[in-house]
This record gives structure tokens, C-alpha cells and sequence, in this order.
């Protein structure tokens, strides 16, 4: 993938933006080789992002907010290690469009929300069929409630 983007970059005289995930114990370590391997991609931005939605491996950590900082000093980096509101397009309506989305994205219960209020559906009823449906994990992630789906088990 580095030698991928290398050659990217030789080949491409556009605007390359970088973004760095960091997480704990895998390569929060290794900042100065990541500082190398990044001058190397000669990018025009660069960002530093961790884990702020449940993980799909129970492992997984953000680093702490030293090594945040670090890596961002180091990096030249911008970071964006804070969740952003995200406002989610779904194909259906209701629980249909939330299930859509969770099948591959997690959502938090304000996300949750935010969604079926643009689609002028009363959130509570849907936010209580979620809560009882087999195939939606709810997980207490960074102080929030997420929903993710699941296979039945």
C-alpha cells in the first residue's frame, strides 16, 4: 500500500490528503516511522484520526491524548479524532432506514434520531423497536449509545 501510494503520488499532480489512523498498542508506538513513511507520500495534507465509533474488533483503542498530540506535532498534521455530526442518507423510511445504514455504519442514538426527524418520523416508537430487534447490538461507546447490526445468534 506505501509503495502504492508513492507511485500514486508521482503520477498524480492533484491535491493527495493523508489521514492516519492511530490506535493503541498497534502503531501509536511507531510515530517517528510513520513520520518518514508520510514525508515519503510528499502529501498535501495530513490528518490524524482514531477510533471513535465502536470498533469492529474489541481490541481496539484510541491512543491517549499525549500520543494525539504528539502525532499531530510530528505529523504537521490536522487532527480529527473528535466525531463529526453526521448527517446519514438512508434508502427506506423508519426502522428500514436505520437497519439500511447500521448494516454498515454504526449510529448513535442522537444519529439515530437525526435521521428519522429529517424524515418527519416520531423517533421513541422506532428507538424502542430497535432496543427489542435480535439482529441490533446496542453499544455503550465513548459515553454514547450506538446501534449496530448483527447476525442472530
Amino acid at each position: 500500500m506505501f509503495e502504492g501510494l508513492k507511485k500514486f503520488r508521482r503520477e498524480y499532480s492533484g491535491e493527495i490528503w493523508l489521514e492516519v489512523m492511530l490506535v493503541k498498542g498497534l502503531n501509536d508506538f511507531a510515530l517517528e516511522e510513520l513520520k518518514e513513511k508520510i514525508s515519503q507520500v510528499e502529501s498535501d495534507r495530513v490528518y490524524v484520526n482514531v477510533p471513535v465509533r465502536p470498533p469492529a474488533e474489541g481490541w481496539v483503542e484510541p491512543p491517549d491524548e499525549e500520543t494525539i498530540e504528539k502525532a499531530k506535532e510530528l505529523f504537521n498534521a490536522a487532527s480529527i479524532e473528535t466525531p463529526a455530526a453526521s448527517r446519514f442518507i438512508a434508502a427506506g423510511e423508519g426502522i428500514d432506514a436505520v437497519l439500511n445504514v447500521i448494516k454498515r455504519h454504526p449510529m448513535n442514538e442522537e444519529e439515530v434520531r437525526d435521521l428519522l426527524t429529517s424524515q418527519k418520523i416520531d423517533p421513541k416508537p422506532v428507538l424502542e423497536k430497535l432496543r427489542s430487534c435480535k439482529n441490533v447490538k446496542i453499544i455503550e461507546y465513548s459515553g454514547r449509545r450506538y446501534y449496530r447490526y448483527t447476525t442472530a445468534e
